[in-house]
């Protein structure tokens, strides 16, 4: 049988079909990403802690990723991945398929890390996460085994300078915000404590609450009850603002230190790439669950207050924060390599 000849109109209507299909597949992709997105999400949510469960963002979590899940009409797990300051679970956050099924949910240490681990972190904090919204703010709480001679911050220091470098602190994890508020304290103190990383809030004062250390800073959530209790001794909060939880117990700031603040924020974050239309639903939904009622008094019980942001606002803040650490990590000597 004889070949058909390829005539020259016919290879340039080949030609131009081909063209016109591949000018074509990004507007293809694009209009699949926007149906995909629309339709999001199709499947159960996998979200990150970089922290112990039991720990203060842990407890937060599950107050406002349950909302979420509802409104997601999707379940969502809670999946924890302690260790390094929650450098291994944004790793994980960092390197997923950005599709909206893997999330973190992250603290102020997404910054810290960022400054003490310049060298060895895997992603950066900003570059490798879409930021979804801020979600809470809190003080810290420096805490005392109830047997500590210590009442306030200024009852502390002149136990600490009456016995140099016999007084420790548990926190977190190594450069972790707790960790740089017992710094920042010590340095403007001229004082000498010394730090305990822990895997976490929770086994850090569990630890205070058993004896084994007499000092800790961690955030309100897990510390409350025991406050209340007296199962511990809240000396100050870390902020220039009293905490609503505890009126009755005095900022660091009021002991002579103005310039002393250090907040405890969280967030949420996809990885970099996610659709901007996944990330605005996230958003979207997100602000709503923190305008409920139900949701402020629960993470006002918590000692927490809601914040909500936009995620161009999220961006913002994290900017600010690298830039406003930066100076202080440095002038203290700190880094993790």
């Amino acid at each position: 049988m004889p070949r058909k000849k390829c005539t020259r109109a016919g290879a340039w209507r080949t030609g131009a079909a081909a063209l016109a299909l591949t000018a074509m597949l990004p507007y293809m992709a694009a209009s699949r990403a926007a149906d995909s997105a629309e339709r999001y999400p199709l499947r159960p949510l996998r979200v990150i802690i970089g922290f112990p469960p039991g720990g203060p963002v842990d407890i937060q979590a599950r107050v406002i990723l349950q909302k979420l899940g509802d409104a997601l009409q999707q379940p969502i797990v809670i999946d924890s991945r302690p260790g390094a300051d929650g450098v291994i679970g944004n790793d994980l956050v960092a390197k997923a398929t950005p599709d909206g099924y893997t999330l973190l949910y992250g603290s102020a240490s997404h910054v810290i890390n960022q400054i003490l681990r310049a060298r060895t972190l895997p992603y950066h904090a900003i570059r490798d996460f879409a930021p979804c919204g801020l979600l809470t703010n809190s003080p810290y709480l420096l805490l005392a085994h109830p047997s500590l001679p210590a009442n306030n911050v200024g009852e502390l220091i002149a136990l600490a300078k009456a016995r140099p470098g016999t007084l420790s602190y548990g926190s977190s994890g190594s450069g972790s915000m707790p960790h740089l508020a017992g710094e920042y304290l010590s340095i403007l103190a001229r004082i000498s404590l010394t730090h305990i990383p822990y895997k976490g809030a929770a086994p850090s004062l569990s630890d205070v609450l058993g004896g084994q250390i007499p000092l800790t800073i961690v955030g309100p959530p897990p510390a409350l009850p025991h406050v209340k209790s007296g199962k511990v001794k809240a000396l100050a909060v870390t902020t220039t603002k009293r905490a609503a939880a505890l009126p009755q117990v005095p900022t660091v700031a009021e002991a002579g230190f103005r310039d002393y603040d250090v907040a405890a924020w969280y967030g949420f974050f996809a990885p970099a790439k996610t659709s901007r239309a996944i990330v605005d639903r996230l958003n979207r939904e997100l602000r709503t669950i923190l305008g409920m009622m139900e949701v402020r008094e629960r993470l006002s019980v918590l000692g927490l207050e809601p914040v909500g942001s936009t995620p161009g606002e999220h961006t913002a803040h994290l900017e600010a924060e690298l830039a406003r650490w930066t100076p202080v990590v440095k002038f203290a000597g700190l880094r993790i390599d």
